[in-house]
């Protein structure tokens, strides 16, 4: 094997470590994409009452 067949075999090697590492990194940006589509359901505290005939609350709690 000469010197320049080193090199090029060399230079194939990395260029499959690179795509390696770039499959990992997109399949971590799906990943937090996929997070920040689920909504986060927050509910606010309230007051609630209901009303009998006499229009006297009465308090939920």
């Amino acid at each position: 094997m000469s010197i320049s067949e080193i090199v090029s075999m060399i230079s194939s090697i990395a260029a499959v470590f690179a795509i390696i590492i770039s499959l990992f990194n997109v399949r971590e940006l799906v990943k937090q994409r996929k997070q920040t589509i689920v909504p986060e359901l927050i509910f606010k505290e309230g007051k609630f009452s209901i009303f009998n005939g006499s229009n006297t609350p009465i308090p939920l709690r």
